[in-house]
């Protein structure tokens, strides 16, 4: 999808509905963030000529995250969270916890989300060579299965 083209869809689309004059793009996410939803990804793609969940995607996917801060200088911490609470959360629950915890400790920031749940996914899911290998425990202290666990009774 032609970035510009789209840029230009939905500062229309945003402008006509929120009444502003739009300046920048920052200003134009904010003021997408506070419109409602319904049929916006129509009416973007009729000005863009592509369908409604492309312009959905490619905003969701591409676009928004020039707005959104970085996981990535938290790598090592996120992995710790992983780590922590791996042995103390029920498999199916482990990602959104550590993504919640994560998201909490840093409630300043905004990190795309999408891109943050993928990577705790990949983190979560990844086989390395050494890893813990299923059934058996990984170092972890009492003191540290305590820190998590207050962590999360917050």
């Amino acid at each position: 999808m032609n970035v510009t083209k789209f840029e230009s869809s939905l500062a229309t689309v945003v402008g006509v509905k929120s009444s502003e004059n739009l300046i920048n793009k920052a200003q134009l996410y904010q003021n997408f963030l506070k419109l409602p939803r319904q049929n916006i990804w129509l009416e973007v793609s009729d000005y863009c000529g592509c369908i409604p969940q492309e312009a959905h995607d490619f905003f969701h996917n591409i676009w928004s995250k020039q707005f959104c801060d970085s996981y990535k200088p938290f790598k090592e911490e996120i992995q710790n969270y992983i780590s922590l609470a791996r042995n103390v959360i029920e498999p199916k629950l482990l990602a959104k916890h550590v993504v919640a915890q994560f998201q909490q400790a840093h409630s300043e920031l905004n990190f795309h989300k999408l891109s943050l749940n993928q990577f705790v996914h990949h983190q979560i899911n990844r086989k390395e060579k050494g890893s813990v290998k299923e059934n058996q425990t990984p170092d972890v202290s009492v003191n540290d299965i305590k820190t998590l666990l207050r962590k999360l009774m917050q």
